[in-house]
């Protein structure tokens, strides 16, 4: 909270846009930090999930940070982009996603806890890799994917995106505790029911609150 503070003041300053990219680097730090806190000690399931959700008020945090000092960030951005730093920024990229590549089966945590290592390096190369692919994602998408192409898509898909953030963690403890841990269910089964059986709750309970919603405040007509 004070590194985010700190930036935003800095961020307001003359020429303060330079700034703004190096808030990026402090949800990854953040979770680096908590990553010292995650233990996969038996029987302390309420710590896990107060832990998770410390986790989830980082990513939160950024998120929101990101939103408010997005032209700022593309700005310094293009900035970067005519500079050195663009090859030598794809490259490091690339390097990240080798090193950070989820793909030891030795020292593995729970399946559905985050990190997914018990190791501490390891949750640090998982934690890094997780907010590159973030990173790329987010700035892939805000390039094709901020117009309104399809009313209705819009509307359930795009409308529903913060209830399956707050929600999504919910559905997951829902599936493991009452479904994958009874039954047994082996790693590849359980990751594709976790998978899309989470997806499924999402909009299952999704659309009938919005339409709940939309009976109980119904749109006002707006003059173009």
């Amino acid at each position: 909270m004070f590194c985010f503070y700190t930036f935003q003041l800095l961020i307001n300053r003359p020429n303060g846009h330079g700034y703004a990219m190096g808030m990026k680097f402090i949800g990854p730090i953040g979770s680096i930090l908590l990553c010292m806190f995650k233990v996969q000690t038996k029987n302390q399931n309420l710590y896990h999930i107060f832990l998770m959700v410390n986790f989830d008020a980082v990513f939160f945090s950024q998120g929101v940070v990101d939103m408010c000092y997005w032209k700022s960030m593309v700005k310094k951005r293009s900035e970067l982009g005519e500079t050195l730093m663009a090859p030598f920024a794809i490259v490091g990229f690339l390097f990240i996603y080798a090193v950070t590549c989820p793909t030891n089966y030795s020292d593995m945590g729970h399946l559905f806890f985050y990190p997914l290592y018990t190791d501490y390096t390891l949750q640090v190369f998982y934690v890094i890799g997780t907010w590159a692919w973030l990173t790329i994602i987010i700035w892939t998408m805000a390039h094709i994917s901020n117009e309104k192409f399809n009313p209705t898509f819009y509307k359930y898909y795009t409308g529903s995106a913060l209830y399956a953030y707050v929600s999504h963690y919910f559905f997951i403890l829902v599936i493991g505790v009452f479904i994958v841990r009874p039954y047994k269910i082996s790693f590849i089964g359980a990751f594709f029911l976790m998978f899309f059986g989470t997806f499924l709750c999402i909009y299952a309970t999704y659309i009938p609150l919005n339409m709940l919603y939309e009976l109980c405040f119904p749109e006002k007509e707006t003059k173009a």
